[in-house]
C-alpha cells in the first residue's frame, strides 16, 4: 500500500467596507473574501473585530471557485478618527487560517440648521424669539447637541444655548430699532457633528401709533377759553 499526505491549502483574507470613508452614526457594512490556494472555496467562520473588540462571527458562504465570503454590519456608531477592522479566518479541514484588516476612517457628520425668522410683519418693539432647529444630515445618524449662539447683525445676543431634541431656543428681543436687520444662528460643532450655521434678512416696521384728540369742552360757550390735548399710544405688538 502507498499513503500520501495532502497538505491543506493556504488561504488569504482581504478586508473592505461599503464606506471608507464613513461618518459618524454611518451605518458600516464589514465584508471577508478568503480565497484558497486550491481549487475549491474555503468553508468554516470567520470573526470580525472593531479594533480588538468582537463585533460578531459567521460562517462562510461560498462564491465562485476558489472564494467564500462573509460579512457583518457595524451596529454601534464608530467614533470619529481611525479604526483598524480585522478578520479572522479560524481554518477548516483542507484550509489553513488567514487574517486580514484595514483601516476604516471615521469622520464627523454634516448638519443643517434652520433658523426661524421672524414674522415679516413684525413692529418696533414687538418680542421676537430667537428659535433655530439643528439636523444631522444622511448618511450620518444622531442628535447633535452641542450649542447654538444667536446674533443680529454681527452683535452675539446672549450666550450659547444646549441644542435639546433638535431645538435650540434662545433670547427674545424686542429692541431691535426700525429697519434691516440679518438674524444668524451657528451651531458649535464637535467631532461628532460638523458646524452649520443659518440666515434670515427682515426689516423691522415702525410701530403704529394712535392718536385721540379731546378738547376742554364740547360744544364751547362763546367766549370761554379752550383747551385742546392729545394721547398718542402704540397698539399692540409694538410697545
Amino acid at each position: 500500500t502507498f499513503t500520501q499526505d495532502v497538505g491543506a491549502d493556504a488561504t488569504h483574507t482581504d478586508v473592505t467596507t461599503d464606506a471608507n470613508p464613513s461618518v459618524y452614526g454611518q451605518a458600516v457594512t464589514v465584508q471577508a473574501q478568503v480565497r484558497s490556494a486550491g481549487p475549491s472555496s474555503p468553508t468554516g467562520t470567520v470573526a470580525f473585530s472593531v479594533d480588538g473588540d468582537e463585533l460578531c462571527t459567521t460562517d462562510l458562504v461560498p462564491g465562485t471557485a476558489p472564494e467564500s465570503s462573509a460579512e457583518c454590519g457595524i451596529v454601534d456608531a464608530l467614533a470619529p478618527g481611525t479604526h483598524t477592522l480585522s478578520v479572522s479566518y479560524a481554518g477548516a479541514t483542507g484550509f489553513d487560517p488567514s487574517t486580514g484588516s484595514l483601516s476604516q476612517t471615521v469622520t464627523g457628520a454634516r448638519t443643517a440648521t434652520v433658523l426661524t425668522p421672524p414674522p415679516s410683519d413684525a413692529v418696533f418693539g414687538e418680542p421676537i424669539p430667537l428659535r433655530a432647529r439643528v439636523d444631522v444630515e444622511q448618511p450620518g445618524f444622531g442628535e447633535p447637541d452641542n450649542d447654538v449662539q444667536f446674533s443680529v447683525d454681527g452683535a452675539a445676543v446672549g450666550g450659547p444655548v444646549p441644542v435639546e431634541d433638535g431645538v435650540a431656543t434662545g433670547p427674545t428681543i424686542s429692541s431691535l430699532p426700525a429697519g434691516p436687520h440679518v438674524f444668524h444662528a451657528e451651531y458649535v460643532g464637535d467631532t461628532r457633528f460638523a458646524s452649520s450655521d443659518s440666515s434670515v434678512a427682515e426689516r423691522i416696521a415702525p410701530a403704529p401709533t394712535t392718536t385721540a384728540l379731546s378738547s376742554s369742552g364740547n360744544p364751547l360757550t362763546a367766549g370761554n377759553p379752550l383747551a385742546l390735548s392729545a394721547s398718542v399710544g402704540t397698539p399692540p405688538p409694538g410697545t
